[in-house]
């Protein structure tokens, strides 16, 4: 009924080449995926499909990085954002 949350915020996000730092906070798991990331291009809300399409800009591969083990920490509340938002985790 609703939509699992994510972002990965703009301190996340690192350019080609450049190292992925393990968090100070932080000696579990670290796990890698390749995902395809939708760049917006303009501001939309309740919008239809065509009208969120139209505010797509483009499409780049993310290597989507997460501390694997932050993320189930709380059986009753997935950590996705914290899991996945640290510093040059995108």
């Amino acid at each position: 009924a609703h939509p699992l949350f994510l972002l990965k915020p703009a301190g996340s996000v690192i350019g080609s080449g450049e190292p992925i730092l393990r968090p100070l906070s932080y000696a579990g798991k670290i796990a890698y995926e390749g995902e395809l990331g939708i760049v917006i291009g303009r501001r939309c809300r309740d919008a239809s499909v065509e009208q969120a399409a139209e505010s797509i800009f483009g499409y780049t591969l993310v290597n989507d990085v997460t501390a694997a083990e932050l993320l189930n920490e709380n059986p009753h509340f997935p950590q996705w954002c914290r899991a996945k938002g640290f510093d040059t985790f995108c």
